[in-house]
């Protein structure tokens, strides 16, 4: 009786943790959130070290299903994001069985391999597959030609943060790579982007070959909510209000943020949404290479 007892509350423990494991991938970033996790698994490994398996099974076996079947069989993510999980089974996961047993009998290259293979994960494969998914987002550019956005935004009435009603300059459509970037205030994967589009600003700024322009979608935010938020963003972007979302109705936004760069008026790439901050680096040498174009 005791030891179904005690199998009960390990197979408690295994789902409050798969649970909680669950909770992470919904918000936080990778990286933290595989360290968190193996970090987790390693210390249970170590409390479990024993030779009765009823209790080490009551306890993997639901973080194993439930991670499988929440995390990768019933959930509507992208091939790229599952694979990503199943990976993060496998790779993580031996934090709970390979990295105890290796530390208690001694055998440290065994422990040094897992690390190592668990390092290559978390910093190599895992942005490369949430990459994979970002550019899954690009969405045909064939609706949009290179007359209608510059009509479109020479139509448009904007605003600048000092209330004062601005234009886009012709020169950025005839003479520069431009990245447009929609947005509104509560739109969180909208203020995440930033980040990287103030890095990618800050590195283009002295080459004179592209710009950046966050437009705010006026027909969501309140001009006084913009300027709010605007004083708490990045400093080195421009942000313009589209008055009443006239550009952003007209160019049919489909979803937030909605990217568009141009290369001199000229649509070559529209990407929607935005994933989370382990592929900020590869998403910024792209965005480089195209407006650093000039061809």
């Amino acid at each position: 009786m005791k030891k179904y007892l005690y199998a009960l509350l390990y197979l408690t423990v295994g789902v409050m943790v798969a649970v909680f494991v669950c909770y992470l991938n919904a918000i936080v970033l990778s990286v933290w959130r595989y360290l968190i996790e193996g970090i987790i698994y390693f210390f249970a490994g170590a409390l479990l070290r024993t030779n009765k398996r009823i209790y080490k099974g009551a306890f993997a076996l639901p973080i194993f299903i439930i991670l499988l079947f929440f995390g990768i069989i019933y959930n509507e993510a992208s091939g790229w994001t599952k694979l990503e999980r199943c990976l993060e089974m496998v790779f993580i996961g031996g934090s709970f069985f390979v990295l105890p047993y290796s530390f208690s009998h001694k055998k440290y290259i065994l422990s040094a391999s897992v690390v190592a293979l668990q390092s290559l994960f978390i910093l190599k494969i895992s942005p490369e597959l949430q990459y994979k998914l970002l550019k899954s987002m690009e969405v045909n550019n064939d609706n949009l030609e290179k007359s209608d956005i510059s009509t479109l935004m020479y139509q448009a009435e904007f605003l600048n943060i000092d209330s004062l009603p601005v234009s886009i300059p012709k020169s950025y459509l005839k003479d520069k790579n431009l990245l447009i970037d929609f947005w509104y205030i509560k739109c969180s994967p909208c203020l995440r982007k930033m980040v990287p589009l103030a890095a990618v600003k800050m590195r283009i700024g002295k080459t004179g070959t592209g710009e950046v322009i966050l437009i705010n979608d006026g027909s969501i935010d309140s001009f006084s909510t913009f300027k709010k938020a605007v004083s708490g963003l990045p400093k080195n972007l421009q942000y313009l209000y589209d008055v009443n979302g006239k550009l952003t109705k007209s160019v049919n936004v489909t979803g937030y943020p909605y990217e568009i760069v141009l290369h001199r008026g000229e649509v070559v790439r529209k990407l929607v949404g935005f994933n989370k901050g382990e592929t900020d680096d590869l998403y910024i040498d792209e965005v480089l290479e195209m407006l650093n174009n000039k061809k």
